[in-house]
């Protein structure tokens, strides 16, 4: 059995080495702002990753983004997981987590609203509150019903 990287993929591991070695580390003690990335560093973070061709690396190409395999993904996590400058939960900037979004639309629906997502044209959000929910949606007693157009 070979475990050896493919050659794009050794590739790809060198350049976000590179990216975190130059670009991360040196600033790790400069960019959280509480739990958050800096909103102007990210920005700045988000653009260079736009630059690398890691942008929306996780969506199929079919939708604007990367496509990049699971072995892809997990070498760029390997490398990340190197520095400190990055929260350890929520957003990250390599764009907005498409997973949801892949595994709950219809495909005239992701053909609609995953490449403007992937061009940073819209970004999704959810929104909800209700009392005695919290972050649990399921718990959600209100319900939207269309009558009449």
């Amino acid at each position: 059995m070979d475990f050896e990287l493919p050659e794009e993929i050794r590739a790809l591991k060198d350049t976000v080495r590179k990216f975190v070695d130059r670009e991360l580390i040196p600033i790790e003690r400069d960019t959280m702002e509480g739990l958050d990335l800096k909103p102007a560093l990210r920005a700045e973070l988000e653009k260079k990753a736009r630059d690398l061709g890691l942008w929306m690396m996780d969506t199929p190409e079919q939708y604007g983004g990367l496509g990049l395999s699971m072995l892809g993904q997990v070498v760029v996590w390997e490398e990340m997981a190197r520095t400190i400058a990055m929260p350890p939960r929520g957003p990250g900037i390599f764009g907005p987590e498409p997973m949801p979004l892949l595994f709950t639309l219809n495909e005239e629906q992701k053909q609609r609203f995953l490449p403007k997502i992937a061009s940073g044209d819209i970004l999704p959000t959810a929104v909800f509150t209700e009392p005695n929910t919290g972050s649990d949606l399921a718990s959600l007693r209100t319900r939207a019903v269309k009558e009449g157009d």
